[in-house]
């Protein structure tokens, strides 16, 4: 009997380390991509099932972006996505369907990251939960598109609740070196449709939208900068109570707000 028993448990720890294992394996390949084609939305922080395509042993952004064209775009990663070798590594070839200029050596008019920061290369790992981010340069001369992100990757609202986002940018300093710093005068945007709202001083601005489901909200660059456009995706609901409290609370600040003035 007790050896029976035993037989019984080691098969249930058996069973319980092949889940854990399949568990961590399943999770450790979602990551979520956004792709950018010369400022254009592509794809937009889409959770992608990542696998090692190239069969290095680890996940990293080129599995990432190889399987996102996969998923998305039409004709699947053999026409639309291809990677190389080159001076730095491995480095990006073809990123939604636009192949870099071959003229320019090292040089390459496509940008990439992992959680809004610097990828070297495309062999980076990725873990679970990541988010890449590929864009093609819109400025394939002096490469002045910056990269932009804000300060929230998803967030869930109610119709008319006010949701406030920070944008910021990068940009390089004398020395040549990264640095981050809000945005002001973006436009913001939702489905790609203009708001009007404007970022201020510190790279902040409030959205509200009314219909419910899941929306992108993004931004346009102010005169005289490129940005790689940021992404944002919200989850709206709809709660006919809170959307009538949200109303008034927005009628009340209006009032507050022409007293002040």
């Amino acid at each position: 009997m007790k050896k029976t028993l035993s037989v019984i448990l080691a098969a249930l720890m058996l069973l319980s380390c092949a889940s854990l294992v399949f568990a961590a394996e399943d999770s450790r390949g979602i990551v979520y991509v956004t792709i950018a084609d010369k400022g254009t939305l592509a794809v937009a922080d889409k959770p992608v099932v990542v696998k090692d395509i190239d069969a290095d042993k680890a996940i990293t952004v080129n599995d990432a972006l190889y399987c996102a064209h996969e998923e998305y775009y039409k004709g699947g990663a053999k026409e639309g996505y291809s990677s190389y070798t080159g001076t730095y590594g491995l480095s990006l070839g073809k990123l939604w369907g636009d192949e870099s200029d071959p003229d320019k050596n090292y040089y390459t008019n496509f940008g990439y990251y992992v959680n809004d920061g610097f990828a070297m290369s495309l062999a980076d790992p990725v873990n679970a939960g990541d988010h890449v981010y590929a864009f093609s340069y819109t400025d394939t001369e002096n490469w002045t598109d910056s990269y932009s992100f804000f300060d929230k990757k998803n967030v869930k609202a109610v119709s008319l609740e006010k949701t406030e986002l920070t944008l910021n940018a990068y940009s390089f300093d004398e020395n040549f070196m990264p640095v981050t710093a809000p945005l002001e005068g973006a436009e913001i945007t939702v489905d790609g449709f203009r708001t009007f709202k404007v970022t201020d001083e510190n790279g902040k601005a409030d959205i509200t939208i009314l219909l419910p489901g899941e929306h992108v909200i993004s931004a346009t660059a102010p005169d005289g900068k490129i940005i790689a456009p940021p992404v944002c995706v919200i989850n709206v609901e709809f709660d006919l109570v809170k959307m009538i409290s949200n109303i008034f609370d927005g009628i009340s600040e209006f009032f507050s707000g022409l007293f002040k003035s």
